[in-house]
């Protein structure tokens, strides 16, 4: 669901529901990254802002936090929030009709893969391979790949 907190989150008697503040949610969030405490998780916050951004149809903006947030913290395998962003972000890319769109922002993603293959950054770069199983024409040599390609971080 999309519950996030009770400050959040107005009645509208109008609409005999609950909706949500985006930007209050925005202002939640920026204001827990910008305390930076120990432990903090700066990319689940990021997801929230992301989310709320794409909601309140800023989907550029939303898609440029994710990305940061990606390059930023994706190599920190416990950095969970960027598996969060990443099943959102494929979920926006999966519902692209623009055929032309979808397979550049693919491209991209592949880019990204390669540059985080020769920067060293391996846990990002099978992250981001992971989320390449969820590419319409993906196949099943792709799943064995990225199967074995994890098998010794896991182990």
């Amino acid at each position: 669901g999309e519950i996030l907190f009770q400050d959040e989150m107005k009645y509208d008697a109008k609409e005999n529901k609950n909706v949500i503040d985006y930007d209050a949610v925005i202002s939640h969030f920026n204001n827990y990254i910008a305390e930076n405490r120990d432990g903090s998780n700066i990319p689940q916050a990021i997801f929230y802002i992301g989310r709320s951004l794409w909601s309140k149809g800023e989907k550029t903006g939303a898609l440029e936090r994710y990305v940061e947030a990606v390059n930023k913290y994706g190599n920190d395998i416990d950095a969970l929030g960027i598996d969060m962003i990443l099943e959102e972000w494929i979920g926006k890319v999966k519902g692209i009709e623009n055929q032309e769109l979808k397979e550049r922002t693919w491209s991209e993603m592949q880019n990204t893969i390669k540059k985080a293959e020769s920067g060293g950054k391996r846990i990002l770069a099978l992250r981001l391979k992971r989320s390449l199983l969820y590419k319409d024409n993906a196949d099943e040599k792709d799943l064995v790949r990225f199967h074995f390609e994890w098998a010794p971080i896991l182990c």
